[in-house]
């Protein structure tokens, strides 16, 4: 591999590939269990990548939000750029929303049952 430019970036540059290769890998190792993908589907949760709009009445919390966004989607481009992990990330998506529906229809279930007393 030829490298051009200043020794010292040079070695960003393969220092940054090195780092590239160890993130991958440990995406792919929390991928591969399912609280790995609960993990993730959360944390996308959490940086408002599964709902709907941010508030705009308060600029703060704006900011706030959007930041917890940004970081959401770094993390969501390394799993779409990787077509294993793309595949991980699908099945963390059918387990997350199978799990939420089985919650949704217990408290229904509840629900229903508080109304007949």
């Amino acid at each position: 591999m030829v490298y051009e430019g200043a020794p010292a970036d040079q070695m960003r540059r393969i220092a940054d590939g090195k780092i590239a290769v160890k993130d991958r890998a440990a995406l792919l190792y929390l991928l591969d269990a399912p609280e790995g993908r609960w993990f993730l589907m959360r944390l996308f949760e959490r940086c408002h990548l599964l709902g709907g709009a941010l508030p705009a009445d308060d600029v703060n919390v704006l900011l706030i939000r959007e930041g917890e966004r940004r970081v959401g989607l770094h993390i969501q481009k390394l799993v779409t750029d990787d077509p294993a992990a793309l595949s991980a990330r699908q099945e963390a998506e059918r387990e997350y929303y199978a799990f939420l529906h089985e919650l949704q229809e217990l408290i229904a279930a509840v629900e229903s049952k508080e109304e007949g007393i």
